[in-house]
Parts: C-alpha cells; sequence; structure tokens
C-alpha cells in the first residue's frame, strides 16, 4: 500500500490522505493482438474528488475515470494489432518469442488538489508543476505474440 499526504487546497489546516492498495497492477490474463477496452483497475480508500487530473504516460491508456474507491482505465493493444505489425525490428526478445508473449509496463500520473498549479512556465511551454502532489500508478500485460512469425532484427543497415 501506499501512502499519499497533502494539504487540500493548499491550507494546512486540512491535511487529506489518499491510500492506494496497490500502486501495480498486472493483468490476470495474457491479451491478444489489437485487443481493445483491457480494463485495468487501482483500488483507493480516500477522497477520490481530490484527484485534479489522470495523464497516461501514452495514448494506449484511455477513458480514465474515477469511482468513489478507484481508478479506471482502459488499454488498448497497439504494437502488434490483429495483423501482427512490427514483427521485423525487434521488439521481441527471443525469451519473449518462446513464452508466447511480450510483457508491457505501462503508467499515469494521479495529480491532487493541494492548492499549486498544475502547470508551471518552462520557458516557452507549459509543463506539470514538479512540486505537485502526485503518484505514479502502473500496470503490466501480456500481449499474446504465438501466432506471429517474427523476423530477426536487421543489424547491418541494410
Amino acid at each position: 500500500m501506499i501512502t499519499v499526504t497533502y494539504n487540500k487546497a493548499g491550507k494546512e489546516d486540512s491535511v487529506k490522505t489518499m491510500h492506494v492498495v496497490k500502486e501495480y497492477v498486472e493483468v490476470d490474463r495474457i491479451i491478444q493482438p489489437g485487443e481493445q477496452g483491457v480494463k485495468i483497475e487501482w483500488l483507493l480508500d480516500g477522497d477520490t474528488t481530490d484527484i485534479v487530473r489522470i495523464q497516461p504516460g501514452c495514448g494506449c491508456t484511455n477513458d480514465i475515470t474515477t469511482l468513489t474507491h478507484s481508478i479506471l482505465a482502459n488499454f488498448n493493444e497497439s504494437t502488434f494489432g490483429v495483423e501482427g505489425k512490427n514483427t521485423d525490428n525487434g521488439y521481441v526478445t527471443p525469451d519473449e518469442i518462446k513464452l508466447g508473449y511480450k510483457h508491457y509496463s505501462k503508467s499515469l500520473t494521479v495529480f491532487f488538489d493541494d492548492g499549486q498549479d498544475l502547470y508551471v512556465q518552462q520557458g516557452p511551454n507549459n509543463t506539470y508543476n514538479p512540486n505537485k502532489t502526485k503518484i505514479t500508478l502502473s500496470f503490466g500485460v501480456k500481449v499474446d505474440i504465438s501466432k506471429f512469425v517474427f523476423k530477426p532484427k536487421n543489424n547491418t543497415g541494410s
């Protein structure tokens, strides 16, 4: 379990905590290439209305919602897809080919209402405030690659 402590809206007399039962969740089955809408859930104990933003680490994680005691997200597999793309560029190791699946670890960042701005100016761009209270949640997923024929990685540059 991980615990996050923050001052609600930046008020020192309003200390809040959020308990995350597991910050890492493993999908309990091997998914199919191109499979969409694989449900991921993190169980929480705390006020989810204090979550001001959830930022996925990449575009394959979406439809993120907060419920009373959990965060839900969908994972959409797109590296291989149903047509078996990316089978010739070193995306898999020989061990993964033997196992018949490719394992991925993905993450998302959860930002809390601590009274600090979500973004700060860095040069000409806005970026997430590094001082804002946040946690990183992650998940693992295994993608079935057993039906694909993998070509050796071409290291010769030709």
